[in-house]
């Protein structure tokens, strides 16, 4: 898989997910079990940069998995 990079748009804390903006591409869902560092959803912000990998999940949408703060 190949890492990318992009900013978080936004977080949704209450509802474990969030949307990342990539360098490249159209913006990228991603669920709060994609993250690494920070471990926890909470901690993330808009506008933070961040590398991720794309897949696709059971309902054949793109999404990010892997988040990594930089």
């Amino acid at each position: 898989m190949e890492t990318q990079m992009g900013i978080v748009l936004a977080v949704y804390t209450r509802r474990g997910f969030g949307f990342i903006r990539p360098e490249a591409g159209e913006d990228i869902y991603f669920h709060w079990t994609a993250c690494i560092r920070p471990p926890n959803i909470k901690d993330l912000r808009a506008g933070m940069r961040v590398s991720f990998s794309v897949v696709k999940d059971d309902k054949d949408r793109r999404c990010a998995i892997g988040l990594v703060t930089e």
